[in-house]
């Protein structure tokens, strides 16, 4: 076992609650109509979120898919990033000095070229590790180096791109140039069988699709109306990904099966939510907690 891999293991067994130790390689992944447990932000409970030690350490666990989001710098890098900005409670200055509610808007990664995002350290509220904004193809090619050392599968990517029309040219590219850079980085890394490309805006999907339609595409709902939310989609895309509290029968989800499409609820934290997706038939979550929810699918 490598240095750094015994260091985020044990991090992660330190810092996370439920079973203990590695658990990777003890369920079949990938699998046809299996359940699929993507870790939101990486593992956002042991590290900080967004960051390379969060999503190895995920990986360690044994998930299917790392989800992340992306944002783009002033010199258009791929960041990897919730916010198009230095978030509050989340991020530290180069100095060391925390960012407060009201100046975290000035922090404009869009308006920073990456070298000096880089500097800025991403915390985690009471544990002692942090860690830097990394780019996309950085993340990338650590975990594809990572378990290529351990001979483990390379997971899923699923790839959520920050964009909000109201924020085009202010805080991100416009949805053609964004979706571009992102596409550019999956081609360098030869990854698109291995991807999927999640977003709430439907002109950054529908352009995805127009230029790639070999890669797996997810709409994220916060909306009800799934023929109202589709009819924004000039196609049909291979995941439905709404609030986990949108899905309330069987039935919701056997019309989107009837129409093509999988079923990956969001961010579904609690126990009795995570058994409730699983019995109504959801192909799998996006959760704050992978080692808990890994737990619960190997204990059922």
């Amino acid at each position: 076992m490598n240095p750094f891999k015994l260091f985020l293991c044990g991090l992660t067994t330190l810092f996370s609650s439920g079973s203990s130790g590695m658990t990777r390689k003890t369920r079949p992944r990938f699998s046809k109509g299996a359940f699929e447990v993507h870790a939101h932000r990486g593992n956002p409970k042991v590290f900080p979120e967004n960051t390379v030690e969060g999503s190895i350490s995920a990986v360690c666990e044994g998930v299917d898919a790392i989800e992340m989001d992306v944002v783009v710098s002033k010199d258009r890098k791929v960041v990897v990033s919730h916010e198009a900005y230095m978030a509050a409670g989340k991020v530290l200055t180069p100095e060391g000095s925390p960012i407060s509610k009201s100046e975290e808007s000035s922090y404009n990664l869009f308006q920073m070229d990456y070298s000096l995002i880089r500097e800025f350290k991403c915390v985690l509220k009471n544990k002692p590790v942090s860690s830097h904004k990394p780019l996309l193809s950085e993340v990338i090619a650590r975990i594809k180096e990572y378990t290529a050392s351990e001979g483990l599968t390379v997971p899923i990517f699923n790839i959520e791109i920050k964009s909000e029309p109201e924020a085009y040219g202010i805080s991100q590219p416009p949805p053609e140039e964004f979706s571009e850079l992102v596409l550019q980085v999956l081609q360098e890394h030869h990854l698109e069988d291995r991807v999927i490309i999640q977003s709430f805006d439907p002109n950054i999907l529908n352009l995805v699709h127009d230029k790639n339609r070999q890669l797996r595409i997810s709409f994220l709902i916060e909306d009800e109306g799934i023929e109202k939310n589709l009819s924004l989609l000039k196609f049909t895309p291979s995941i439905y990904s709404p609030h986990f509290q949108l899905i309330r029968s069987r039935s919701f989800i056997k019309i989107l099966h009837s129409l093509g499409m999988q079923v990956i609820p969001w961010t579904v934290n609690r126990e009795k939510e995570i058994i409730r997706m699983v019995k109504l038939g959801a192909d799998g979550i996006i959760t704050d907690y992978p080692k808990k929810a890994l737990h619960l699918l190997r204990t059922r």
